[in-house]
């Protein structure tokens, strides 16, 4: 499923017009439009979007950010700012790409 696609299916299963959401995302319905078809990036303001589509479930949030990002090529944002609140996760991730690399060093 794309960004574009998850956004139009909770869209439609919360009864919301595409003008309406395009109007609570203070953003034109051509450019909503757009976005639903993969023709533009992911919205910018995920937060917004969230609320805007009336959306409750952790599970929707997290699908939300990874499919903005995997438009995008990027970190979901959410992760980006956990990894900067927690300079120990920093760490965590050099140390197991340390391990990582040298495995595969030696597997060659």
């Amino acid at each position: 499923m794309t960004f574009g696609e998850f956004v139009k299916e909770r869209r439609k299963e919360k009864d919301i017009s595409l003008r309406s959401l395009a109007s609570r995302l203070n953003i034109s319905p051509s450019y909503m439009s757009d976005m639903e078809k993969g023709r533009r990036n992911a919205y910018k303001d995920l937060n917004k979007l969230f609320s805007a589509l009336e959306l409750v479930s952790d599970d929707d949030r997290d699908t939300l950010y990874k499919l903005a990002a995997d438009t995008r090529d990027t970190i979901p944002e959410d992760v980006i700012l956990k990894i900067k609140e927690n300079p120990e996760l920093i760490d965590f991730i050099r140390k197991y790409n340390n391990k990582d690399s040298k495995i595969s060093k030696h597997n060659t």
